[in-house]
């Protein structure tokens, strides 16, 4: 009985560790992708930036 209940809290503890680092690494992975796309932006704003006045495109 002892021992199942070790065992009981050492799968608990796995599980819980897999949770986090799951999270982990989807928040890592978010985060990524909301950077991507802030430099890709940042980038066209830089583009549109550099046009000459009368080029310019009037962002919708």
């Amino acid at each position: 009985m002892a021992f199942d209940k070790t065992q009981s809290q050492f799968l608990d503890r796995t599980r819980a560790l897999e949770e986090r680092d799951t999270e982990i690494s989807e928040r890592a992975e978010k985060t990524r992708r909301l950077r991507t796309a802030r430099l890709e932006r940042e980038q066209a704003g830089k583009l549109v930036a550099s046009l000459p006045t009368g080029k310019r495109i009037k962002a919708v």
